[in-house]
């Protein structure tokens, strides 16, 4: 009989121990979950979760993993249990609590838009250069998706960028005259397009405020580093949040706190909603899709048309005319 060398049986034994200890862990859950809550008191999160909303692995803490069976095909289903990261997301990037809007544009951009009712939606590779995603990862170190590979052969920055498509929006209750002379200037072809003002009813999931994170915050005093440190400390276990891949797309430097932005995004391949676009490639790896003013995803009603002070007048009211739309022209 031939003998187990001695090292195999110490990775036996590693891995039992593993295994014991993670087990002892999640025995202890009801305790593991007060400690989490307190943390969220200290950043005035009142929401809570339970035991069964999370769990320890070999070597992470994070949402609990669930295993469901395809009654068709009969492959197993792994999810995982939502809870954890709404809280979280909705803590960073909280759903916009009013109805109005601005969408900044060019003139002829304008017609378009308002002729087809539909906007374009681009994804976030065509801001590849403008800290677009990367900075909440760089924030939090998560430096795997820019050394793994998705399995078309991008890194995972760019296939996540390259499927995630935003609509940007200002509050306009929330918009100070500063703001708007930037916003003037960079997105309205300095003031020779519109300022087109909507009134927004979604219940979308992913149209949320941005978090602009300022230089005076320092990144251990952020939410999921603190969590992070907890873990990592207490239980020599990594924080993982589930559904991690979009919770960059709401997060900029403070540099773009200018743009008072809301965003409005819709990603492929996603568990939340179904992805039911037709995507038209531009220029490399840049590509857009185009959202209806009334889908399943919300409705945009366009409340003025605001001619900017450099605005061709003459073209806008022809064009707008043709749509019946002069009476809401200002």
């Amino acid at each position: 009989m031939t003998e187990i060398p001695d090292q195999y049986i110490e990775l036996i034994k590693k891995e039992f121990d593993i295994q014991n200890k993670t087990e002892a862990l999640n025995k202890k859950l009801d305790s593991v979950v007060d400690e989490i809550h307190q943390i969220f008191q200290q950043y005035g999160i009142s929401r809570k979760i339970t035991k069964h909303d999370v769990m320890f692995g070999r070597t992470h803490f994070g949402n609990r993993m669930i295993l469901n069976c395809d009654i068709v095909t009969r492959e197993m289903i792994v999810e995982y249990a939502p809870k954890l990261s709404e809280i979280i997301f909705d803590y960073y990037y909280p759903r916009p609590q009013i109805s109005e809007f601005y969408h900044f544009t060019k003139l002829d951009s304008a017609i378009k838009i308002l002729t087809s009712e539909k906007f374009r939606l681009y994804n976030l590779i065509k801001n590849y250069d403008f800290d677009e995603f990367r900075t909440f990862y760089n924030d939090h170190n998560i430096d795997g998706y820019r050394k793994s590979y998705a399995p078309n052969g991008d890194l995972y920055e760019k296939h996540i960028m390259k499927q995630t498509y935003s609509l940007s929006l200002a509050k306009k209750s929330t918009l100070n005259n500063l703001q708007e002379d930037s916003m003037w200037e960079v997105f309205a072809d300095c003031s020779k397009g519109v300022k087109l003002e909507f009134e927004v009813q979604s219940q979308h999931i992913d149209f949320r405020d941005i978090y602009y994170k300022y230089t005076s915050t320092p990144n251990h005093t952020l939410l999921l580093k603190a969590l992070e440190s907890h873990f990592m400390s207490k239980y020599n276990r990594q924080f993982a949040l589930s559904k991690i891949s979009k919770i960059g797309g709401f997060y900029l430097p403070s540099s773009y706190d200018i743009e008072n932005e809301t965003r409005f995004l819709i990603k492929e391949h996603t568990d939340d909603y179904d992805f039911n676009f037709t995507v038209h490639q531009e220029a490399g790896d840049v590509a857009f899709i185009e959202l209806p003013f009334i889908s399943k995803y919300g409705s945009f009603r366009i409340k003025a048309i605001h001619l900017g002070q450099n605005c061709d007048k003459q073209k806008a009211k022809e064009e707008f005319q043709k749509l019946k739309l002069e009476k809401i022209l200002r």
